[in-house]
């Protein structure tokens, strides 16, 4: 049967057409998942009060366009769709990498999940003090070389395909610098991005409505920056925004394929902002009663943006807007209290079902999973150690003995998810120290146990790339 033709309202094609581009962008080009969710957009904000036939026909006129066609079609983007039994295998004990010259060579942390269809696969890079590695979940062999260059810990990292499928990494580091790379290649794309003049302490990445890369830092320095990745320009910077060190970032596609920005700082204020325009000037999103040490952005199912963000006081404010009004108006503002220490890290991901997830870690060493509508929880991660004393405690230093073989917490430091190729949401999270692991969020079963680095583990990322 044919998609029935109607006379829409004015504007109606071009609006239910940046909503289905941003939600398959949102969804990795999963069909189902974002025809779904758009039924519901479309319903809620472009036909209202029509008929559900209406509805359906738009969407479906809207989504047969070869323009939007071809986002379902891209290798960068298909990556729910089942793959044939056999070639379904989930991650094992990945594979160390080749030995190096001179003394035992030292095995990197590891983060994996499972493969994706047309030979996509899910990867994760995770740091090793002041390096990337980049592994393959099916087999956990390393994909291409350590991308080494930046001269001091790196702090965030965060993964984006351009539209020919390349997979591209943006990492911040204590060197003072953001630099971008071809994961594949292994190699440094351009020289070092500077112009910060303090630690940058997050990173993120994503394609703009023109397929251009953009990176946007957050420093020590009070200021976050824009860059085009793939050119290695500054193209804008927001210097006066906040008063303290701004801490974490975010970087998401809106409903109407602008890019949307979100900065957490020290001076307890979380702010949303437009990365491509310095003349639309910024706004306080939330404030807190503790400093902002994370904040992460994602797609909710009718057209809001969840926006979370966690302070030292261990505190999780989640706000659901409309970005597209002028002011973003404001669905929904609850506040989670699953912590009691600092958070140090946030996620946001969406189930097969197109649920919203989110997830939060830090210092009270728990991960925990929860619904950013109903606050249900799912998987909780613990982070308790023991380490005993290696010999029996001398007279009169028991008291000391005592304190050593009390139980250890490691802390969350930062989380990532991505789905399998199945729609199931994965988590990669590394802990104090050096190892990382993965598991599926809502079963809770571990695809991937802990893998130790050969130094330390701050900065996780999931992302897709092409085998």
């Amino acid at each position: 049967m044919g998609i029935e033709i109607h006379e829409w309202p004015p504007g109606a094609v071009e609006q239910a057409t940046l909503i289905a581009r941003s939600l398959l962008t949102a969804s990795n080009g999963n069909l189902a998942t974002a025809r779904e969710q758009m039924l519901t957009i479309v319903a809620a904000l472009v036909l209202v009060d029509r008929p559900l036939g209406e509805v359906t026909s738009l969407t479906d006129q809207v989504l047969a366009e070869p323009a939007i066609a071809a986002l379902v079609a891209s290798p960068a983007l298909v990556l729910h769709a089942p793959l044939p039994a056999e070639d379904v295998t989930k991650a094992t004990s990945p594979v160390a990498p080749p030995p190096t010259e001179g003394p035992v060579a030292q095995t990197p942390s590891l983060a994996a999940v499972s493969s994706s269809p047309n030979r996509q696969r899910l990867v994760c890079l995770s740091s090793d003090d002041n390096d990337l590695w980049a592994w393959d979940a099916q087999t956990g062999e390393l994909v291409g070389p350590a991308l080494v260059g930046h001269t001091d810990a790196v702090r965030s990292v965060a993964l984006a395909n351009t539209p020919e499928g390349r997979l591209i990494a943006a990492s911040g580091s204590n060197d003072n610098t953001v630099r971008i790379w071809d994961v594949l290649a292994g190699t440094q794309i351009g020289p070092a991005l500077v112009g910060h003049t303090d630690a940058v302490s997050s990173v993120a990445l994503r394609a703009g409505a023109d397929g251009r890369l953009v990176a946007i830092s957050g420093s020590h320095d009070h200021t976050a920056r824009v860059w085009d990745a793939l050119a290695g320009v500054q193209i804008g910077a927001r210097t006066g925004m906040h008063a303290g060190w701004v801490r974490s970032v975010a970087l998401e596609t809106g409903v109407d394929g602008r890019l949307v920005a979100l900065t957490g700082s020290n001076d307890r204020t979380v702010r949303v902002w437009d990365p491509m325009d310095s003349t639309v000037q910024d706004r306080i999103l939330a404030t807190y009663t503790g400093q902002v040490l994370a904040v992460a952005l994602g797609h909710g199912a009718f057209g809001q943006m969840w926006a979370i963000a966690g302070d030292s006081k261990g505190t999780v404010q989640v706000r659901a807007w409309d970005p597209t009004r002028r002011r973003g108006t404001l669905h929904s503002n609850r506040t989670i209290n699953f912590h009691r220490h600092p958070i140090l890290t946030l996620a946001l991901g969406n189930d097969r079902d197109g649920r919203t997830v989110g997830l939060s870690g830090g210092k009270d060493g728990t991960l925990i999973a929860w619904d950013p509508a109903g606050t249900r929880r799912a998987m909780e991660v613990t982070g308790l150690q023991s380490e005993g004393s290696r010999q029996s405690p001398a007279p009169g230093r028991a008291r000391v003995a005592a304190r050593r073989d009390r139980p250890r917490r490691l802390w969350i430091r930062a989380v990532a998810v991505g789905n399998s190729s199945d729609g199931s949401l994965v988590a990669a999270y590394s802990r104090t120290g050096h190892s990382v692991e993965v598991k599926d969020v809502l079963t809770r079963e571990t695809l991937v146990p802990s893998r130790e680095s050969s130094r330390s583990t701050l900065a996780v990322a999931i992302g897709h790339y092409q085998a």
